[in-house]
């Protein structure tokens, strides 16, 4: 009790801790539990973070003691702090800062006009006096009642001065330029339009400080809220189904609203807190809201932050796992398929590995028929992903669209055939190479499925795939050659002349080759082991400064805002390096060795040998040949 009345943030997290540790393991008095949840509660919004989640900690050790007694003295309090701290305060005090004890210490204010922004709806409106624009009204209303009947060439003057005094009378700006620029005016005397323009622009670009209403960045800490969201979750998960009667729709209601908070580590919190409210309200209750909680369910699995995502994947498994078999869950299959399917691919392992588990346990055996009755909502939230904003998702789409065609019964997926094969053409344009790699191969699965169905579309992927086959990255070339290979299997002498013509205007040009050290020549090497050249290289501005940033696995701009998929079909927005030649000979080659599986007899000989240029060196010999190239060949003489 003595360290959880101390100033020090240390002495009380380490009290918090002790007095966790002491409810556990003990078996205190009633009066002193009572004194550890007024203390513990006393610190529900500390000034540190790390006090506030213990508080969560030792709530659920109080409740898992003393039962939903804590629940009711608790819960009207934790639920006011998440009221009063869902919408960031704008007021002066959310200035304040963290001390290194954990107080609350005041900043220097922020210096007005710090960023300047078009106004937005949402942003704060300062209404503060200002020189300049009570100058300007009071000119406004002069020149007004001086003209009481302006003809027409002074109707635009009068609508600006009518706009003048409207705007000076809902707000303005303030600070030492305001008084510079009114007494500039003073001293002028000028009563034309300039000081209007002038106030006009002040007022079409108000000030809106960093962190401020549509500023605030969606990552960065949001007070108490998430750990009051915590200190809920732990008051549910202590109690466990008793506070059932307690959930009711008004607390219900608030914790949907968090989980489309701005703020992903809200949203999280969120979704993990639904988890436990799944888990109490077990049974009828639950039955009762299960729909109202799989919509919300459903848009955090398909969340741009892997985080949410895994806490729905979470709260999805607990609701469907609560539920049991029965017309309920079946019921609630269009909403919570389609996503909990496509997380079977989604990057983050921890995402995928949870979802396929979840998807052994909720459906067993009976997954296929399971999205075979659902086909519709699969097939638009899958065409639907394969435009999203995140490359990762696109990247999973193409791959649930692959096993969609080649393992679902093929009554139910061929008419949805054309549709998801265009979504296909469109991420094989994409500027992440993961999306256009996972196209690539899930293309090639999709017309040895559907030969038939996709002849309509095929001739524009197997161009596709030809120009893939010199991409600059290697996985897209192999893959491309894979493709390939398969759409040989499935149209036979169909595209096996095209094939042909690609080897024998691809294959040799890695004699066009250039040396890299070309643009760096003049140098010497006469240094240790020779390095001087490449050593410019890794020093050169112009190669490694002021460049574009780019997000991990990705060809998008680290911070750009427009999507990823900018096309139709008929226009490829890949990334536009030029390609080399020696790329473009490699990936010949993988084609080489595909074809030689499928039609061993249409390799001849030809296609080892040079064209006569250079003594009959082909590219096996050639000095522009790579390794991986080389070692290709090697296979396909073996």
């Amino acid at each position: 009790m003595e360290l959880l009345g101390q100033q020090s943030w240390e002495k009380k997290l380490g009290g918090l801790m002790a007095a966790k540790a002491y409810v556990d393991l003990a078996q205190p008095d009633e009066p002193l539990l009572e004194r550890l949840r007024l203390a513990a509660m006393g610190l529900l919004e500390d000034g540190e973070v790390r006090v506030r989640m213990a508080v969560g900690d030792c709530l659920k050790s109080l409740t898992r003691r003393q039962g939903i007694a804590v629940v009711e003295a608790c819960l009207p309090e934790v639920l006011d702090s998440i009221s009063r701290n869902f919408d960031r305060s704008e007021e002066p005090d959310d200035e304040a800062a963290e001390g290194p004890d954990g107080q609350r210490l005041r900043t220097a204010p922020m210096e007005d006009f710090a960023t300047e922004s078009p106004a937005q709806p949402g942003s704060p409106v300062e209404r503060p006096s200002s020189p300049l624009m009570e100058a300007v009204a009071a000119e406004a209303k002069a020149a007004a009642a001086a003209e009481p009947s302006p003809g027409a060439e002074g109707t635009l003057r009068c609508e600006v001065q009518a706009a003048a005094v409207a705007a000076a009378e809902n707000g303005g700006s303030s600070g030492a330029r305001d008084k510079e620029l009114a007494s500039s005016q003073a001293a002028s005397g000028n009563s034309n339009g300039g000081s209007l323009v002038r106030m006009l622009l002040q007022s079409t670009y108000r000030k809106v400080r960093p962190g401020r209403g549509e500023m605030r960045h969606g990552t960065e800490g949001w007070k108490c809220l998430e750990t009051s969201m915590k200190a809920l979750q732990a008051l549910v998960e202590g109690c466990g189904p008793v506070i059932g009667p307690l959930l009711d729709e008004p607390l219900r209601e608030l914790l949907y609203k968090a989980l489309h908070h701005p703020n992903r580590f809200v949203r999280e919190t969120g979704h993990l807190t639904m988890c436990t409210v799944c888990a109490a309200l077990r049974g009828p209750r639950l039955r009762a809201i299960a729909g109202q909680v799989a919509e919300r369910l459903a848009d955090g699995m398909g969340d741009n932050w892997s985080q949410v995502r895994y806490a729905a994947c979470v709260s999805t498994r607990s609701l469907l796992e609560w539920l049991e078999e029965g017309e309920e869950r079946e019921a609630l299959m269009p909403v919570l398929l389609p996503p909990m399917c496509l997380n079977r691919y989604y990057v983050a392992e921890g995402v995928r590995l949870y979802a396929q588990e979840t998807w052994l346990r909720v459906m067993g055996d009976g997954g296929r028929a399971a999205v075979a009755r659902h086909i519709g909502p699969v097939v638009t939230h899958y065409t639907l992903q394969a435009r999203a904003n995140n490359h990762a998702v696109r990247e999973a789409a193409c791959a649930c669209i692959a096993e969609l065609m080649e393992k679902v019964d093929r009554t139910a997926v061929g008419p949805h055939v054309p549709a998801l094969f265009r979504s296909l053409v469109v991420c094989f344009k994409d500027m992440s190479w993961p999306v256009r790699d996972a196209a690539c191969i899930a293309a090639g699965r999709a017309v040895l499925a559907y030969p038939e169905e996709m002849r309509p579309l095929a001739g524009e992927m197997l161009g596709l795939w030809l120009a893939h086959l010199a991409e600059n990255i290697p996985t897209v070339r192999a893959n491309s050659a894979v493709a390939l290979a398969k759409a040989l299997r499935a149209y036979g002498d169909e595209v096996l002349p095209a094939l042909l013509a690609a080897l024998d205007d691809m294959l040799l040009r890695a004699r066009e080759q250039l040396a890299e050290s070309t643009k760096y020549s003049g140098l010497s090497n006469e240094t240790k082991f020779g390095v001087a050249a490449r050593k410019a290289r890794d020093n050169d501005p112009q190669v490694h400064s002021d460049q574009e940033m780019f997000s991990c696995g990705s060809l998008m701009a680290r911070f750009s805002t427009s999507y990823l998929i900018r096309s139709d079909g008929c226009m490829d927005h890949g990334f536009s390096r030029d390609k080399e030649p020696w790329e473009v000979s490699d990936g010949a080659v993988h084609l080489l060795r595909e074809v030689a599986v499928v039609r061993p007899q249409a390799i001849t000989e030809k296609h080892f040998e040079g064209d006569g240029d250079e003594g009959g060196r082909g590219v096996l010999e050639h000095e522009g040949a790579q390794p991986c190239t080389l070692f290709i060949l090697v296979q396909i003489l073996l």
